[in-house]
């Protein structure tokens, strides 16, 4: 073999062992292509269960908040402004019925009939809404203005039963005062749980 054939060969030798060695590593970049790919592929599905959980925890998380705020409007709040407002009207009407400074017996018995009437049911329905319900308090504390007409309507009732069972009058004690408070803060926890309520449900529609 002369030395031009064994050019050619040597020639043909490189030529294939580089067609070789990029045809191997082309394999090996496609290889790698491949596995990157599916490591991407499998972050992406991670990721995409990972935001459907996150998702799935947030309608799960604002149900629950509906439905406290629910049982806060439904259960508490909107009974006790209820009963605070029928209240409010009666209290218009006695004061219509009462004349000032007079101190008849006439007058005497419209108040007795609209203490035994009106507001002694009343203050009992609320006094055991709030201390029934009060776990659906709005706030970590019980309101002072709560609080105080708690202590109105017992001495209320006290001094009642003690006059109609003992025909005793309790005028020696200082009454405690209908808390001039406690309609508007029921009001203003109503106001604001109806408004916490309709944003969770708008969130809640939007996530659909």
């Amino acid at each position: 073999m002369d030395d031009f054939s064994q050019k050619i060969i040597l020639t043909l030798i490189d030529k294939l062992a580089i067609g070789l060695l990029v045809i191997g590593v082309v394999f090996y970049f496609n290889r790698l292509l491949e596995k990157y790919k599916s490591e991407q592929n499998k972050s992406l599905e991670l990721l995409k269960g990972e935001q459907a959980l996150r998702k799935e925890y947030e309608t799960l998380r604002d149900q629950t908040a509906v439905k406290h705020l629910q049982r806060q409007i439904e259960e508490l709040y909107s009974p006790l402004f209820g009963l605070i407002q029928y209240g409010s009207v009666v209290n218009k009407i006695e004061r219509l019925k009462v004349p000032e400074r007079n101190h008849s017996k006439e007058v005497a018995e419209i108040l007795f009939y609209f203490r035994e009437k009106y507001y002694l049911p009343l203050n009992t329905q609320m006094s055991d809404l709030i201390r029934t319900k009060v776990y659906l308090l709005d706030s970590e504390t019980m309101p002072e203005s709560f609080q105080q007409f708690l202590m109105h309507t017992t001495q209320y009732q006290c001094f009642h039963s003690l006059w109609i069972d003992k025909g005793i009058v309790s005028d020696e004690i200082p009454p405690i005062e209908y808390p001039k408070t406690f309609k508007m803060d029921v009001k203003n926890s109503l106001d604001q749980l109806m408004r916490h309520y309709n944003e969770y449900i708008r969130r809640l529609k939007a996530g659909n």
